[in-house]
Formats: C-alpha cells, sequence, structure tokens
C-alpha cells in the first residue's frame, strides 16, 4: 500500500474557492503554501512550445437538450492543406456512429438512440458536399470536394449534425450521480478533420479500451446552449456570455488544442489554486465524501503542475480542469482539461484514507502528464500508444518518488519490471492489434519501465535534457517513434542507450 507525503509545491498561492454551480452560494477557504526550491530534475523551466503557425481554425455551435439527452449543432471548419498533395475529399472523423456501434456490440443490442451527419456544405461555393462513410470503420467519412484543394489552399466547409447521448458508454455520455443531477460529458462529440500523412487520411478503429485519436492541435471556438442551472466545465477558457428563455449560452475559447471536451452539470462544486501562473480547478460531486476526493485531486494537480513543468518544459495553456466523473474508466485525458473517477467507496479492501489518496494521486498524476505527452506533444495513439501512455505513466511514478518517497518508487519499479519481463519478444511501439491482451501491460508498465533505465543509463541531467528538447520540439506538433529515438540518440549514442532501445522498440 503506497502512502503519499506532502511536500510544499512549488511557487504556489493557493486559493480554495468552493462553489455549488446552480445551486448558490460561495465559500471562500483561502490558503497560501511555501515556496519549494527543492526537488529532482532541471531547475530552469523550458519556455512552452508555440506549435504550428498555420492552424485550422473551428467554430463550434452546439445546443444540449437535458431533457431528450441530445445535442444537435454546427461546426464551420476552417481548413488549411499543408501537404504537398492536392485533395479531392476531405477526411473527417465521427466518433458517435462508433460509439454506437461499439456499444451494441458489447451489449448484444443497439441503444436507443441515433446520430447523424445531416449536411456538409463548402461555404466558399454555397454547394452542398456528398459525402460517404467507411463501411468497416463507420467513424471515417469522406467529404467530396466541388473543387479541388491545392497545397497552400483554404476552403471553409459547414457540417451540421446532430445526436442523442447514451446513457451506458465512455467518453460521450449522461448520467445521474443522484436524484435530480446530471452528468453530461461531451466528448469526440463533433466531427474533427483526420490528419493527412503519408499520402493518405489517417484512421484506426475506434476501441473502447484504448484510443485511437489522432488530430492536429487547431483553434476552437465552441458556442454551446444549456439550461438555466448548468455550469460548463471546457477544455481551454469558458464564459457564459448571454441568457434567454431560460436557456444560457457559453462561449468556449480553446487556441492550439487537438481535442476540445465538455462537462455540463447542475451541481459541481470547484476548487482552484494557482502555480506558476496557471489556474487548477478540481471539480465534484455535491457531497461530504467527495470534497475529500476533490482536495486530492487539486493538491496532486497542483503538485504536478510545478513538478512536470520543470521537468519537461513549461506547460502551453493558461488553466487545467480536473472534473470528477463516475465514468468507469479511471482518468481520461484531453487538452487542458482531464476527468478522474470517483474514488469514494471504493478505495480498497481497507477502504481508508490512505487508499483514497492512492488512487487519486496515482490517477490524477498520470492525466496531469498527458497534458505534456498527448496533448502538446502529439501522437496517434492506436498505432503508437507507448508515446503517451508510458510516458503519462513514466510522470505518475516521478511524481511518486518526488512527493512519496524513492524507496517507493524503486519498489513499484521492480515489481513492474517483474511483470514486464513476461512480455519481452514485443515491442512497445506495436499498435494496439499487434498487441492484444499485451496492450495494457506493455504501454502502461514495460513502458514506464523502459523510460526509468533509459534516465538512469543516460545520467538525470542528459535525460531531462534530451526530454525539454524533444518536447520543444515536437510540442502542439505530432512525434512518431523515429522522432523520439533520433532525439534520444542527439543527446547519448553510447552502445548502452542504443542496446536498450533496441530491446523495447521496433526500430528501422
Amino acid at each position: 500500500m503506497r502512502k503519499i507525503k506532502s511536500k510544499p509545491i512549488l511557487a504556489v498561492i493557493l486559493s480554495l474557492v468552493l462553489f455549488l454551480s446552480g445551486c448558490g452560494g460561495k465559500i471562500d477557504k483561502g490558503a497560501e503554501t511555501k515556496e519549494n526550491t527543492s526537488g529532482s530534475g532541471p531547475g530552469a523551466v523550458a519556455a512552452a512550445p508555440q506549435g504550428n503557425e498555420i492552424r485550422d481554425r473551428y467554430t463550434i455551435d452546439l445546443t444540449l437538450d437535458t431533457e431528450q439527452k441530445s445535442i444537435t449543432g454546427k461546426v464551420k471548419i476552417e481548413v488549411n492543406n499543408t501537404s504537398g498533395d492536392e485533395w479531392d475529399q476531405l477526411g473527417l472523423r465521427d466518433y458517435i456512429p462508433a460509439i454506437y456501434k461499439t456499444l451494441e456490440e458489447m451489449l448484444g443490442e443497439r441503444p436507443a438512440g441515433t446520430s447523424e451527419l445531416i449536411r456538409i456544405k463548402n461555404l466558399d461555393t454555397g454547394k452542398e458536399l456528398s459525402h460517404t462513410r467507411d463501411e468497416e470503420d463507420v467513424s471515417m467519412v469522406y467529404a467530396n470536394l466541388d473543387n479541388p484543394l491545392v497545397p497552400g489552399g483554404k476552403m471553409q466547409i459547414e457540417i451540421e449534425f446532430q445526436a442523442d447521448i447514451p446513457d451506458d458508454s465512455i467518453r460521450f455520455r449522461w448520467s445521474e450521480p443522484e436524484e435530480g443531477k446530471l452528468l453530461f460529458e461531451l466528448s469526440q462529440f463533433y466531427p474533427v478533420l483526420a490528419i493527412y500523412e503519408n499520402g493518405a487520411w489517417q484512421h484506426d478503429p475506434f476501441i473502447f479500451d484504448g484510443e485511437c485519436f489522432y488530430s492536429k492541435a487547431a483553434d476552437y471556438i465552441v458556442n454551446l446552449t444549456v439550461p438555466d442551472g448548468y455550469t460548463v466545465i471546457a477544455s481551454g477558457h469558458e464564459e457564459k456570455t448571454g441568457t434567454k428563455n431560460g436557456m444560457n449560452t457559453w462561449k468556449v475559447i480553446a487556441e492550439n488544442m487537438r481535442d476540445v471536451a465538455v462537462t455540463v452539470s447542475n451541481c459541481l462544486k470547484k476548487m482552484s489554486g494557482t502555480v506558476d501562473g496557471v489556474e487548477v480547478n478540481s471539480y465534484y460531486f455535491d457531497n461530504a465524501d467527495a470534497e475529500e476526493q476533490g482536495q486530492i485531486m487539486l493538491q496532486t494537480g497542483l503538485e504536478s503542475m510545478g513538478f512536470f513543468s520543470r521537468l519537461f518544459g513549461k506547460y502551453p495553456y493558461e488553466s487545467l480542469d480536473i472534473v470528477m466523473t463516475n465514468d468507469y474508466l479511471t482518468g481520461i485525458e484531453y487538452p487542458a482539461y482531464v476527468r478522474v473517477t470517483d474514488y469514494t467507496g471504493m478505495a480498497g479492501e481497507s477502504g481508508s484514507d490512505a487508499d483514497l489518496a492512492v488512487n487519486v494521486q496515482d490517477t490524477t498524476s498520470h492525466e496531469v502528464a498527458h497534458q505534456w505527452f498527448y496533448a502538446a506533444v502529439g501522437n496517434n495513439s492506436y498505432r503508437e500508444a507507448w508515446l503517451d501512455e508510458s510516458f503519462a505513466s513514466f510522470g505518475a511514478l516521478l511524481y511518486l518518488g518526488e512527493f512519496g518517497s524513492e524507496e517507493e518508487m524503486k519498489e513499484l519499479v521492480d515489481q513492474n519490471r517483474k511483470d514486464a519481463d513476461y512480455y519481452k519478444g514485443t515491442f512497445l511501439n506495436d499498435s494496439y492489434e499487434e498487441l492484444g491482451q499485451m496492450y495494457t501491460s506493455s504501454v502502461y508498465f514495460r513502458g514506464q519501465v523502459f523510460l526509468y533505465d533509459l534516465m538512469q543509463l543516460m545520467g538525470e541531467k542528459a535525460f531531462y535534457d534530451m526530454m525539454q528538447d524533444y518536447y520543444s520540439t515536437f510540442g502542439l506538433k505530432e512525434a512518431h517513434t523515429q522522432d523520439f529515438v533520433d532525439m534520444v540518440y542527439r543527446h547519448d549514442d553510447s552502445r548502452e542507450v542504443k542496446s536498450l532501445m533496441e530491446e523495447y522498440l521496433r526500430l528501422d
């Protein structure tokens, strides 16, 4: 059993503000921590990455019907052809039909509800575009262009869509945590451009126990209309901009993000704190048990934010939302927004506060690490999941060593090393399909051991110099395994390092 002791947070001014959204009242719990100058890793914080100068732009107008449990909307996309090829089609990912198809396969019957891309229109010519959906991968849609889009060219399309929100799902779902209290979690809820790479629109099968998401960082504006009494929590900055006929409009601005996710609820509480100029918000269910978890999520989020910024480079956004969920996934990551499952009542056999802290700290630190590896440094999460999951698991390990103890960290590495030995002969950069039942153990645990061993072999200074170089080079862009290998060799091309890389990675 792991017990994590609290250390002072790096440069934190912690002011706790609790509020019950839609239920009135504010309680201020002002607090302040001491500045921390101790800790492992490099002392200077590398600058935040800037990403690509040319980015697509999404404007999404969305209405949530909380009674019918459905969304209707339009998304306008300003598309930039940054490839060297002429496009006669656009590849789009529309994940909701794939969610319904997967639920049908799992449950043996199709859940009630529908989803539809109603129409796609070229706003430059005013013409409606025909489109086809891949029969095998129903998340993939091809819009046939009336005029080819040449390299360096731009165009605007508009997509009208609607979807019912399932209640027995993950990521895109609704639930009723308590009678009369609703929670809407909207992820992968809008059509998004696929990545055009190696002469083709990239797409991989939708999966429930892993991820297939791969998209470029873009600029988003989301105008979301919800009933009065509901609060919107989203990637980026959100604020209420208007009220009419019992409906509130919220505006979300999310710049340089590869995804946008949203939670809408009529009864969540909030705690907030600031570290290194970044606002960290913890949202939790309105009950006494959940408040303790909310405090742990906030503390862990603040500690992780300051710690990972020193290790890898400056966080690229102004805020981070950590939102409690009752999804069966323990944690889910999105840019500037993560979800952590409600661990209260399921902390362990003893049901102790220590068990609750261990689970919440491990999950929260893992998801916060994803802000550097997935949100910032993007990757194909189906074909090369290790580039975000192994790195996030490694981040959680480093957090344990810093805010728990090095002894606990080494014990965990030794345990995971024993488990990892069963999977020798496989490679971390094998795809989800190739790894099969070995997927979780490989990309979460074996990858964690690999990065720990690489750090020991290179030495901490050389390792963190390499990691900051990797982050600043590929932050808000996309990386592949070979990019990481090349970066390691740039900093250390010794025979020992190459031998370790060849043991864990399938190299060209």
